[in-house]
């Protein structure tokens, strides 16, 4: 991955600091990535590097305190064939796996994970 300063939470939330002095710690609420595209192709491996530098730029800057994981599916019609927008974390093995990795750091050990065995 590529250094904390480039993630795109930082990109988003340090201009935001800057610029109109917000100075109070947030979360980052409703944090997901879909794994189909908009014709309904896997983009699998892209959502799992999404979510790894999403919990990197999460971990890495100081004014974001925590996330919600938008974990839901919708589907809809591409076309005339349903296609299944897919945001859980655990959606996919790359997903998962990435989730579980970025979420390894003691900076997440308050937070919540659903059991792995259920």
């Amino acid at each position: 991955m590529s250094p904390a300063g480039s993630h795109r939470n930082c990109k988003i939330s340090r201009p935001l600091n800057r610029d109109y002095g917000i100075r109070n710690p947030s979360p980052s609420c409703e944090s997901g990535a879909i794994e189909t595209d908009s014709s309904g192709n896997s983009i699998a491996a892209t959502k799992a590097a999404w979510t790894a530098n999403l919990l990197a730029g999460v971990e890495a800057d100081p004014q974001i305190i925590g996330f919600s994981w938008f974990d839901n599916t919708a589907v809809h019609l591409v076309d005339g064939i349903s296609v299944e927008d897919d945001w859980q974390f655990d959606s996919d093995p790359l997903a998962l796996q990435a989730f579980a990795s970025g979420v390894q750091s003691s900076d997440f050990a308050g937070g919540l994970m659903p059991d792995a065995s259920s």
